[in-house]
């Protein structure tokens, strides 16, 4: 059972995500405002040309979601979202300027009201996102490097910010192209929507979204402040790790991996502007998924309220900062040129306030999804890289995988043993 997780979890762990629909041919609307790019919207648009370079706003087509592509879903009050499909709605786009210099968290904190921040990313994340950006192929060792190259980042900026118990922790970079070459390759999403619901909980991210769940576990359980805080207070089990932590912040950090982006580029809305009654609680993947997103449909006399934002041909080591659950984004379906592009999701957390010492703590024990990134770091380590590494793999190999994961995690503190659990040596 773990074993064909891992495996799914290999091919799953370069992208996922909803195809787009084919760029459209829409009419060329030729009217001037001060101030304001007219818009260019024919398919194969080149964003970066100097027509209009330095005008703060320009004219373009938002892909809204629409009621009209929602059906039930098995969950109470949420739907599920027709794959693909958008309705487009005029909008005016707000160019960002110039990047901000602030660590991650620091420039998402002073535009915590906004939603979002525009960053140069720091030094410290840039040597992995150069490995990315110049390789044949992305590996997954190479996203997960990344990955862990923001959190550690984030986590800087914790201590230095005084706030030493809090914890930072992120998911593998997840790649999207605009040319998908593979199956498994995601590309850009067209649609405007929230990742995750308002009201996701610590609990529901940690156990409710597979696509999430391993890396958010792993990451945590292995945390030497979470490791610290649960001895004193928790239960052990890193699924309840709402017990002793609250949920502060849920990040994406977003960023191109091409010199330009010349197509498919992000658009932000300001939470702000977001009119009560768009947004929809909806399952995006289809009704086979498990993650409840929200979907921003367009409303009658209301949608001129949205500020939407972007940038310009935003440049490599450029990257957003926007919150999973309160920020409406999109991708906008212009442009014919390549756009690649990566995103870590981020959880910020810190323990909770009147807690009381465990007379006699719990052993920490293992979960499944923290024994499938275990396994997936072993085969990563034994091939060198992952790619392919799930064709023909014999059972001998197999096991050999296995015992290394197991291995990694007593090697941890984590117990072959666990109440509840099939012992490592019989999964």
């Amino acid at each position: 059972m773990v074993w064909s997780g891992v495996l799914l979890l290999l091919s799953s762990v370069v992208a996922s995500g909803i195809k787009a629909m084919p760029d459209r041919q829409r009419e060329h609307d030729t009217s001037v405002h001060h101030g304001v790019c007219p818009p260019s919207h024919e398919s194969g648009h080149d964003l970066s040309d100097t027509a209009c370079p330095v005008a703060p706003y320009t004219f373009g087509e938002v892909p809204y979601g629409s009621v009209r592509f929602m059906a039930k879903s098995n969950i109470p009050y949420v739907k599920c979202y027709t794959k693909g499909r958008f309705e487009p709605v005029p909008v005016i786009l707000q160019d960002l300027g110039q990047p901000e210099t602030a660590p991650i968290l620091t420039s998402f904190e002073s535009n915590y009201d906004r939603g979002f921040s525009f960053i140069n990313l720091p030094d410290s994340v840039m040597p992995t996102m150069d490995a990315v950006k110049t390789s044949d192929t992305v590996t997954p060792a190479q996203l997960i490097q990344l990955g862990m190259a923001v959190q550690n980042s984030i986590q800087a900026e914790l201590k230095n910010t005084l706030r030493t118990d809090w914890i930072a922790v992120a998911t593998q970079a997840a790649p999207r192209t605009s040319v998908p070459k593979h199956e498994a390759d995601a590309p850009p999403l067209n649609l405007v929507h929230m990742d995750y619901r308002l009201n996701a909980t610590l609990q529901s991210l940690l156990t409710e979204a597979p696509e999430l769940q391993d890396f958010f576990q792993f990451r945590l359980a292995t945390s030497p402040i979470f490791k610290r805080h649960d001895k004193k207070y928790g239960s052990g089990n890193v699924e309840r790790a709402d017990e002793i932590l609250e949920l502060v912040q849920t990040i994406n950090v977003w960023a191109p991996i091409v010199d330009v982006v010349r197509s498919h580029p992000l658009a932000l809305m300001s939470t702000g502007s977001l009119v009560a009654g768009q947004a929809e609680k909806c399952m995006i993947g289809g009704c086979r998924s498990v993650l409840e997103s929200q979907v921003v449909c367009p409303t009658e006399g209301c949608s001129g309220n949205n500020k939407w934002y972007w940038k310009k041909g935003m440049k490599f080591g450029q990257a957003f900062v926007f919150d999973s659950r309160r920020t409406p984004h999109s991708s906008i379906p212009i442009g014919s040129d390549t756009r690649k592009s990566v995103e870590i999701r981020v959880l910020i957390m810190k323990p909770k306030m009147g807690l009381a010492k465990r007379s006699s703590p719990r052993q920490p024990c293992w979960t499944e999804p923290m024994l499938r990134v275990a396994s997936l770091i072993t085969l990563i380590q034994y091939y060198g890289s992952a790619v392919g590494a799930s064709q023909g793999i014999d059972v001998d190999t197999l096991k050999t995988m296995f015992g290394r994961a197991s291995k990694f995690l007593t090697d941890l503190g984590y117990p072959v043993n666990c109440p509840g659990t099939s012992p490592l040596h019989m999964i």
